[in-house]
């Protein structure tokens, strides 16, 4: 895994709204089967990107972000990710406000997917920014990413529709896609 430090420019990146993608090809649910792919949060401040419900060589994506009053859980409605391929993951997101109207967007190979609303968010946020971002685990190493990492950026805007397919397009002959 990486750890990638709290710096303030890592801090609340999706605060007005911010833009996560990596290419990756996980050979599993990982550890625990709830392996991440990001986690920049405690017990109660933050943010996390994982695995979820897992079943065969598939599973979904799940984000989960600690509000002061009910925290936002958002998981893609199909379990889009396979065991064994490379896949492009993009989160758009912006956490500046809460409820519906600020619900995160996921892409998968370039292509925005169904995502279910486990709980929207309600209150305010809680900072994220005493937390370091993790690639691939969490800071107490308890739930292992087991597969590989490739080109990860972090936007401190949304990306549009057009640029999440312009950066597939853009790679995916790198991956074998």
């Amino acid at each position: 895994y990486v750890n990638c430090g709290s710096d303030s420019v890592l801090d609340n990146f999706f605060d007005g709204g911010g833009t996560f993608c990596a290419w990756i090809k996980p050979e599993s649910g990982g550890e625990n089967n709830q392996a991440r792919i990001f986690d920049k949060r405690d017990a109660s401040d933050g943010v996390v990107l994982h695995f979820d419900d897992e079943s065969g060589s598939t599973c979904k994506l799940k984000l989960f972000r600690n509000y002061s009053s009910t925290n936002g859980q958002y998981l893609t409605t199909n379990r889009d990710i396979t065991y064994g391929d490379w896949c492009y993951v993009v989160i758009t997101y912006d956490i500046s406000g809460s409820g519906s109207s600020y619900r995160p967007t996921f892409y998968i190979n370039g292509v925005s997917v169904a995502v279910t609303n486990d709980a929207d968010s309600a209150g305010s946020y809680n900072s994220d920014a005493s937390e370091p971002l993790i690639l691939g685990n969490t800071e107490s190493t308890s739930r292992t990413f087991d597969g590989k990492f490739a080109i990860v950026h972090i936007y401190n805007r949304i990306l549009t529709a057009a640029e999440v397919a312009q950066n597939y397009r853009t790679l995916k002959g790198r991956f074998g896609k």
